[in-house]
């Protein structure tokens, strides 16, 4: 199985080019080849061709454990208590990250991406301010310069590394914000490539900065996202692995019942 680009879509959508007629639309008439329909619109002799299993490039989330922080490989100088206030989705599922009093970085870290070479990648994760800024930070082939920093009290962007090509801080109320970066990864096809959420005392913070910590300040997170796109996706909920999220050309499967 192969996703390939559908012309025209601006590189947006995918469409897998080994689906047949036994993946998707079972009772419809027409030939499938390389993930293409193609039939003739009933009552005339117009040939039609849809591509017969679909996707939005980027809507799948490669981050796992997206809500649960403390399944993340590494906890760096931190404590996280899960379910500790109210999430965007107005579920009891926010995690509280607070600093411990030592001198050091302090953040929570998965290294389980992986990475193809080539794309661009946009990590996104919502925060709220409780005492320090965020940082979001990308380890493994992205290289040393893909950080990005966010000031949770304005709602602003702060500073960010030389290989981030974006980063976006949206207002979804309650104290919340969706913060994101954008970034190539490396030129060659890798494991082990990581996301950090990381506390900063402030939003011009260098790359992994540490510090003395006071033990009781941090910030409140949920609903990690990595995707395989330069845009930032719907937030996709994951448990202990990456999303596998399909559109299965819905809106073709409709035109054709409706002829």
């Amino acid at each position: 199985m192969a996703w390939v680009t559908v012309p025209g879509s601006n590189n947006t959508r995918e469409y897998e080019n080994t689906a047949t007629s036994s993946d998707t639309y079972p009772d419809a008439a027409g030939t499938y080849s390389g993930g293409i329909r193609t039939y003739t619109k009933p009552g005339t002799s117009d040939t039609v061709t849809v591509y017969a299993r679909t996707r939005i490039r980027g809507e799948i989330n490669l981050a796992p454990n997206s809500e649960d922080f403390t399944a993340w490989s590494d906890n760096n100088g931190v404590t996280t208590t899960p379910n500790a206030t109210i999430a965007p989705d107005d579920s009891l599922t926010g995690t509280s990250m607070i600093e411990l009093a030592n001198n050091q970085a302090h953040n929570v870290f998965f290294t389980t991406m992986i990475v193809t070479s080539g794309l661009k990648y946009t990590l996104s994760i919502y925060a709220k301010y409780n005492g320090r800024q965020m940082q979001i930070l990308s380890g493994g082939p992205f290289g040393l310069q893909n950080y990005a920093n966010f000031n949770l009290q304005t709602g602003t962007l702060g500073t960010k590394g030389t290989s981030v090509t974006d980063h976006k801080i949206e207002n979804v109320g309650n104290g919340w914000y969706r913060c994101s970066m954008t970034t190539p990864n490396a030129n060659y096809n890798a494991t082990n490539s990581g996301f950090a959420p990381i506390l900063v005392e402030t939003d011009s913070a260098t790359r992994g900065q540490g510090y003395l910590g006071d033990g009781v300040s941090g910030i409140f997170i949920w609903g990690a996202m990595a995707s395989e796109s330069e845009y930032i996706r719907r937030y996709i909920k994951t448990t202990n692995s990456a999303s596998t999220t399909i559109e299965r050309g819905e809106l073709s499967k409709t035109y054709y019942d409706n002829q």
